[in-house]
């Protein structure tokens, strides 16, 4: 899968992180503005499904989600290695290949903004 998500993309998995759900909601739609020139790519719709669910992750923030979990180095390496191989799968259809790199691409998002453990000290 060769695609990079735009900057809008990015700003949304920023305040998704910081919690801020409203601004995150708006940050969504301008997201859609960005990635509507894919709309045509097979089971693209998967990866604005996959936006939509990391942000409501945000707003179950008292219920412990999948996405919450993703508090770690650890847990990412999990995960990434996980949403990969959902990828790779040739039985996933497009849509469910793209969901899974929406949620990949969250899960690089937040290894490059954890602290290093390496860092400590």
């Amino acid at each position: 899968m060769n695609f990079e998500p735009p900057g809008e993309v990015e700003n949304l998995f920023k305040l998704i992180l910081e919690g801020k759900a409203k601004d995150a909601e708006e940050a969504l739609n301008k997201a859609m503005e960005a990635l509507s020139k894919y709309r045509r790519w097979d089971g693209f719709q998967g990866y604005i499904r996959g936006l939509e669910g990391i942000l409501l992750s945000l707003k179950e923030k008292g219920r412990s989600t999948y996405l919450s979990g993703l508090n770690s180095h650890e847990a990412l390496r999990k995960a990434k290695r996980e949403f990969t191989k959902n990828i790779r799968e040739e039985l996933h259809a497009p849509y469910d290949k793209w969901y899974f790199k929406a949620l990949l691409d969250y899960t690089d998002f937040l290894a490059s903004n954890l602290p290093n453990p390496k860092d400590k000290g």
